[in-house]
């Protein structure tokens, strides 16, 4: 009976090591931790598709710091072995990235508290991955920039993750700008000549106004203090604004004397836009008068 027993032990002991050590799905709520592919450092098996979700304090930012790396080596197209990585809790979620090849990745930071990484292995084996990660509050600091034909991106300023955000109804992005105020991305649709928003993981895409007349909508600019955005319209020659207090009116404050204006920024504290025009440059208040060349 005693040796029965130390057999079933032994046994479950076997078990829970090759279930720890395989490492293959899994939900992390420490504050800090270590993530890997199935059986590391040996070579991960094949046909595998793991999940593992990061999910720590809520207010915190993750910081996914990889230690090693090798996944589908000698190849760049990332089609049979990869990790791919999002910005929240699910498939869905904004992406920040797919890689794969021996190159090791750099830090990847969530937004949120919440991570979601899928590792998928085809019919090779490889080393795999380890990886590191930590949470705690980190002030968001980004660069949002517009790809004219494949959406929306938002860089970290202290890592460089690129987290890729596609809302509803995005369509030849080109202006961009953010409200602090709100929470919320505006930016211009060439393609439909319409300015719309969204949070800054994309999600509750809205229409802020279609502007009809409008030829080549270029830069934006939100005064988030003020609550209004102005836009460039190089085709027409003009500069719009739009309030985004009341009903999102709209009137057209410069129409004559500037060129073909392709960007604008606003000098919040003087009650100024600086207009940057293909042929000149003029400062003008908000009201579209004292206009003035320089």
């Amino acid at each position: 009976m005693t040796m029965q027993l130390f057999v079933c032990f032994f046994t479950f002991l076997i078990q829970h090591h090759v279930q720890k050590t395989r490492a293959c799905d899994g939900v992390y709520t420490s504050p800090s931790g270590s993530i890997s592919s199935p059986l590391y450092p040996s070579q991960y098996p094949p046909n595998e598709d793991c999940t593992y979700i990061i999910n720590t304090t809520q207010g915190h930012r993750i910081t996914l710091t990889f230690v090693t790396f090798e996944i589908e080596a000698g190849t760049d197209d990332c089609k049979l072995d990869y990790l791919e990585i999002r910005d929240g809790s699910s498939e869905p979620s904004p992406s920040m990235g797919i890689f794969c090849n021996t190159s090791v990745p750099d830090r990847v930071r969530s937004t949120s508290n919440t991570m979601w990484i899928r590792f998928q292995s085809g019919s090779e084996s490889g080393t795999g991955f380890n990886a590191t990660y930590s949470s705690a509050i980190i002030p968001q600091k980004f660069l949002l920039v517009t790809d004219f034909h494949n959406g929306i991106y938002r860089i970290d300023i202290d890592t460089g993750s690129n987290v890729t955000i596609s809302p509803d109804g995005l369509q030849n992005p080109y202006g961009i700008d953010y409200d602090p105020v709100d929470g919320r991305v505006y930016w211009s649709n060439t393609g439909e000549k319409t300015i719309r928003s969204a949070n800054l993981d994309g999600s509750d895409a809205r229409l802020v106004r279609s502007i009809s007349q409008g030829r080549y909508l270029l830069s934006i600019s939100v005064d988030s203090v003020s609550r209004l955005l102005f836009y460039a319209d190089e085709g027409n020659k003009v500069i719009g604004m739009i309030s985004l207090d009341t009903n999102n009116s709209h009137h057209i404050v410069v129409d004559s004397d500037i060129g073909q204006p392709v960007d604008i920024e606003l000098d919040k504290h003087n009650g100024e836009e600086t207009l940057l025009g293909r042929w000149r440059h003029t400062a003008d208040r908000m009201d579209g008068c004292g206009q003035q060349t320089f």
